[in-house]
């Protein structure tokens, strides 16, 4: 009996002082959102990131200090549940005169070329484990039918010491969790029951091409910017700042590539777009864009990097997508995953496999994990799928 009354006063015990701190970042000039913003709980490597609303929840101990950080603004520190309901960030403009370099100084192909050999100097080469929350959604036709939200494990064997062609070679992928799953979409029959691997391969750091390609592939879900460089054509779009530093903006473009068929008709494959973020001073990508378009069909990717303990890790990893060539049966998907906590050391490492489907329906519902631990806060448009669905 007493040993039970211990255990109960252990758990009660852990539980004293955490919190759910909820709120909303808005652009103090403007008073919009401010879409996937780092918060970081300092001292730790724990955080989330802000939704497409602005708004955020965390689960932390009292007492706490959150670090707020986005591209484009001063970042702050925020002690309490009242300063964390509304969060104003202040945008930071890069004045003409405290420019450091000029257009014709900034060379975007050597900045890209620096980044990439200083991947790692800048990113973790030690194994670690990151805790990811994972959300998936889409729809045929204008029907939402599919809607997964999970909690995920990723173990990084090592670290990012080299890059890798795609996700899982190295690494260990296990869901620890799942709170929904359901898939009533015609397009996603038949295909992988989660898409993980899809999304975590968004994280240019970790994942490249290995080898030059004969041509840009709207479904190569790794970036080729390393291996089809001489492909792409670069910009300086000019300086902004994130986390109090300086960050170089680079754009790039694929170079039109089409090949003659035999019947005399040109085939134009996909092209690429999208937008490099790189520190000035350690040439640390903070964040990455890409839009690859073929047809009616479009495929964006993002990911957004933080600093934690000296080293740079993915925070907010999203692929989002839209087939329209089946006109009214159009698919559109929707994926995203929010790291929550890193771990390093041996000791956490696990070998797992990609879960099936029958795994996936394996997996019990624990509502006292979900309740307990920090989650991507859902927009008005996710509210109404789960509550369609």
């Amino acid at each position: 009996m007493n040993r039970w009354v211990f255990f109960f006063l252990l758990v009660s015990c852990a539980a004293v002082g955490q919190t759910v701190v909820e709120g909303v970042i808005l652009d103090k000039d403007t008073g919009k959102p401010v879409p996937f913003a780092s918060i970081g709980i300092e001292g730790t490597a724990q955080g989330t990131s802000s939704n497409m609303e602005g708004q955020f929840s965390i689960m932390v101990h009292e007492p706490f200090s959150l670090r707020i950080t986005c591209l484009g603004y001063s970042s702050t520190i925020v002690k309490s549940k009242q300063e964390a309901a509304t969060i104003q960030l202040i945008p930071t403009v890069m004045q003409l005169n405290t420019l450091v370099v000029t257009d014709k100084e900034v060379n975007p192909k050597t900045i890209l070329r620096k980044a990439l050999a200083a991947i790692p100097t800048n990113y973790s080469k030690h194994s670690f484990k990151q805790q990811f929350f994972y959300r998936h959604y889409c729809k045929d036709g204008g029907v939402y039918g599919r809607l997964i939200e999970a909690y995920v494990d990723v173990w990084k064997n090592a670290g990012y010491r080299t890059l890798q062609p795609r996700a899982g070679i190295q690494d260990a992928i296990e869901v620890t969790q799942l709170r929904r799953s359901i898939d009533k979409t015609t397009a996603a029959q038949g295909h992988e029951p989660i898409a993980i691997t899809n999304v975590l391969q968004a994280d240019i750091v970790g994942y490249q091409m290995p080898v030059k390609s004969d041509h840009l592939s709207l479904y190569t879900e790794v970036s080729n910017l390393k291996a089809d460089f001489d492909k792409y054509s670069f910009s300086y779009k000019g300086m902004t700042y994130y986390d109090d530093q300086q960050v170089y903006e680079i754009d790039y473009t694929s170079k039109k590539d089409s090949a003659l068929t035999t019947s005399g008709k040109y085939v134009h494959y996909a092209r690429a777009s999208g937008s490099l973020f790189i520190t000035t001073d350690t040439y640390a990508f903070v964040k990455a864009e890409d839009t690859k378009t073929e047809g009616g069909n479009t495929i964006k990717t993002s990911v957004y990097y933080r600093k934690q303990n000296g080293f740079y890790y993915p925070y907010h990893l999203v692929r989002e997508g839209e087939n329209l060539a089946g006109g009214s049966n159009a698919h559109v998907f929707h994926i995203e995953m929010v790291s929550v906590e890193i771990k390093d050391g041996e000791q956490n490492k696990f070998i797992t496999h990609l879960p099936n489907k029958k795994d996936l329906f394996s997996i019990p519902y624990d509502s006292a994990f979900w309740s307990s631990h920090t989650l991507l806060k859902t927009t008005p448009l996710e509210n109404t799928i789960i509550s369609d669905l």
